[in-house]
């Protein structure tokens, strides 16, 4: 562990260097911006762009993979907070079409996931959902109205043999799918980075996974009435 002095700059300033050792392995140079993240018992974390930029996409090797493979990794990197996902195979290689509609099933399946990119060798994929236009209370109140939906209806058309209205749930346990998985996605890349805590309406991480859990229990509830239905 090193130790740096802080200096005072102005008023109301205070700094401190850098270990030139890290600034060199991560490219940092005099003007370059870096991310504090703010963490528990006093802790900051200094990032620096390029490792803002690895976090922010992912790459998933299809080759070898079935259609099954490939959907659960892009849900997986898409709940790991990723801005932009490749698709991709090996040199030589093309996407077969069951990789191809494994990504477009996925993109019908996921808020805010869309197709930027594609070609016989890769497919990217952008997501557009911030933390920064959801909060999670308002997901789950959206959570809890699109369940409690399904189960009026369910019961509703199993009571009266009403295959219209069965339909109907069905078609809102998708969208219940949509809201659970976006509410992982800001909880989890709300725990990575504190600093977003606010955007998604809490003032620290600590509530996360009592929101995780009360997510957990309303997708439970949706997949009930689902089976009904």
């Amino acid at each position: 562990m090193e130790t740096r002095k802080v200096q005072r700059l102005g008023p109301s300033t205070l700094a401190m260097t850098l270990p030139a050792e890290w600034a060199g392995d991560y490219n940092v140079e005099k003007g370059d911006e870096v991310s504090l993240r703010l963490g528990g018992k006093g802790t900051l974390t200094v990032m620096p762009e390029s490792v803002q930029s690895e976090e922010s996409e992912a790459v998933i090797n299809a080759s070898g993979l079935d259609a099954e493979a490939v959907e659960r990794a892009i849900v997986a990197q898409y709940v790991l907070g990723r801005r932009i996902i490749h698709v991709e195979v090996e040199e030589g290689e093309t996407l077969q079409s069951t990789h191809i509609n494994a990504v477009y099933n996925a993109e019908t399946q996921l808020m805010g996931l869309g197709v930027i990119e594609e070609t016989p060798e890769r497919i990217a994929i952008r997501c557009s959902a911030d933390p920064e236009d959801f909060t999670l209370d308002n997901l789950l109140e959206r959570l809890e109205n699109t369940g409690s939906t399904m189960r009026a209806e369910a019961i509703k058309a199993l009571a009266h043999d009403n295959s219209d209205l069965a339909e109907r749930a069905l078609n809102r346990e998708r969208q219940a799918n949509k809201i659970f998985v976006l509410l992982l996605r800001l909880i989890f890349t709300a725990y990575q980075n504190p600093n977003l805590c606010r955007a998604v309406g809490l003032d620290s991480s600590f509530p996360l996974i009592g929101y995780r859990s009360v997510a957990k229990n309303l997708e439970l509830t949706a997949d009930n009435a689902e089976d009904i239905a």
